[in-house]
């Protein structure tokens, strides 16, 4: 364990600082006049400096059986990436992993391959933060209430659209608007146990990285990925296109009780419509156009469904199941969801009858295969089972199933590594390409107690 200590104490160093700069929430860069990559140490009341952000903020360990030692390895990767062209001529993305330590719901803790262990095995690796890997298809977050899941999809979003190249001096600022608009400052994000430790959280593509540090209150690495241009749209819960009339004036001028990604909804779907539609994206607006039996207007800021036989509805007026799949079509139709592109819906299958997932889980693998990457959050076991079955060898889906629980150490253990006594609650994560592979798996569950209760097993 002094290995350990020797690494937390590097973490605390200016020598062990990212190579890339910082910005503040005023936009001022955090870099020595020479221009040289560095970062700009808050002081503390006694004179000394803050905690520096690492390279790699979470502590990854390797268990040496033959010594009993755990040994601090860089996990620092530099993977190259295949330059894929889309038919725009742009480099298609996709979000490849997510860490996070300390923010919200995810508490620094140990962990072994992102879960929850009982004994240790030689090779073995640890981390002391959250680590998702994402697959470049579809990824489906499940899990009970209050695990993180749309925390997650919020970061990716803060992320994404942080690398839309834009003249903004308050745009580091306002990432935490994408979480609530009734946060002041990024400290309410932080973990209630651990505000004075590192928090933060970081997306990365593989190749570059987005590391939002709320200890710092600043973004490390905003120099690589600034001007990536990823395109992301984010569906909320909340349906919101029936209070589009006046909102975006109103938003300007007042303070509205709605988050960001709730206004970029509106603000998305008031684009105007592309003037051609790639072939693969016309068969999936027929497909939804069926459904809702018409097309999505926007007339004198308002949204109607206007039907096939030429009448307009109101669009607070339609079902909200179909509200839902209006949205996606105007999405769509405005040439939001393309190839190189990002979808991130929060529970897809709410307020949708469920005689639709199936369409919906075909509507996304149609997506998937014409390259958009999506992200999604659901309670439901039936939608995630459609994804499942109809998915076919060209096209990826992955489940990763977020839950609680805590370390069991063996008294072995606790008297071998007594640092390693951390049997706190904590949020676990394991990732599977079948819902069936998955331990702890809530929304599984539930469907086969129903089953029980129906059988009377």
């Amino acid at each position: 364990m002094e290995e350990l200590a020797k690494l937390e104490a590097e973490r605390g160093t200016p020598g062990y600082a990212p190579a890339g700069e910082g910005i503040f929430p005023d936009g001022r860069k955090k870099g020595n006049k020479a221009g040289k990559s560095a970062v700009e140490l808050p002081v503390a009341a006694n004179g000394k400096s803050g905690r520096v952000a690492s390279n790699e903020m979470c502590t990854f360990l390797i268990l040496n059986i033959s010594s009993l030692q755990l040994i601090p390895v860089n996990m620092i990767a530099y993977r190259s990436r295949k330059q894929i062209i889309n038919w725009l001529g742009a480099r298609l993305m996709a979000i490849k992993t997510i860490e996070i330590l300390n923010v919200m719901v995810f508490k620094r803790h140990l962990r072994k391959n992102n879960a929850a262990f009982k004994s240790i095995e030689e090779g073995d690796s640890f981390n002391d933060g959250f680590k998702i890997e994402f697959c470049d298809g579809i990824n489906v977050l499940i899990g009970e209430n209050g695990v993180g899941k749309t925390t997650i999809l919020k970061m990716i979003y803060a992320a994404t659209q942080w690398s839309i190249k834009q003249t903004d001096q308050g745009k580091t600022k306002r990432l935490i608007q994408f979480f609530s608009n009734s946060l002041k400052d990024s400290d309410a994000l932080k973990n209630a146990e651990n505000k004075e430790d590192y928090c933060y959280y970081k997306v990365s593509d593989g190749t570059h990285s987005f590391e939002d540090s709320l200890s710092h209150k600043g973004i490390f690495n905003y120099d690589q990925w600034l001007g990536l241009d990823i395109q992301s749209v984010f569906i909320p819960t909340t349906e919101m296109l029936s209070h589009a009339k006046g909102f975006l004036a109103m938003n300007q001028k007042y303070n509205m009780p709605f988050d960001g990604t709730q206004i970029d909804i509106i603000v998305n779907a008031s684009l105007p419509e592309t003037r051609e539609i790639p072939f693969a994206m016309s068969k999936i607006l027929d497909k939804l156009s069926a459904v809702i039996d018409g097309t999505i207007i926007l007339e004198n800021d308002s949204f109607y469904v206007l039907k096939k036989d030429g009448h307009k509805v109101d669009f607070s007026l339609e079902a909200e199941g179909l509200r839902k799949l209006g949205l996606l079509w105007k999405l769509i139709r405005n040439g939001l969801l393309e190839k190189g592109s990002i979808l991130l819906w929060d529970e897809p299958e709410a307020n949708l009858n469920p005689e639709l997932y199936p369409l919906v889980a075909e509507i996304l693998l149609e997506l998937q295969k014409n390259g958009v990457q999506i992200f999604l959050a659901t309670h439901s076991y039936n939608f995630a089972k459609y994804l499942e079955i109809r998915r076919t060898n060209n096209e990826q889906v992955m489940f990763h199933n977020l839950y609680r629980s805590r370390n069991l150490f063996s008294n072995e253990m606790q008297k071998i590594f007594p640092g390693m006594d951390d049997n706190s609650e904590a949020i676990y994560s394991q990732s599977a390409d079948k819902m069936d592979k998955i331990k702890y798996n809530h929304i599984m569950d539930a469907d086969n107690k129903l089953l029980d209760e129906v059988y009377e097993l």
